[in-house]
């Protein structure tokens, strides 16, 4: 995955923002009304959102995948590699 892909238009939307928390909120706020992030399975079909706790383990995941990264970067730096 290229992570840096949408780099310049998030870093627009952060300026515009000013803030991580308001930039975050419309992050979540754009999943809430353009996607079904946010909704809860209703049958079997698993066509439209995710089941319980699932979407809330996405983001958990996520972010511990980063504030993983920064702490094996500082490590890094200590050891000098």
């Amino acid at each position: 995955m290229e992570s840096n892909k949408h780099d310049r238009l998030f870093l627009e939307i952060l300026k515009e923002q000013r803030s991580i928390v308001t930039f975050l909120d419309s992050v979540f706020g754009f999943l809430y009304r353009c996607t079904d992030f946010f909704q809860h399975q209703n049958d079997s079909s698993g066509k439209v959102g995710f089941p319980g706790g699932v979407a809330n383990g996405v983001v958990q995941k996520l972010f511990q995948r980063y504030e993983n990264q920064i702490h094996y970067e500082k490590q890094a730096a200590i050891l000098g590699n």
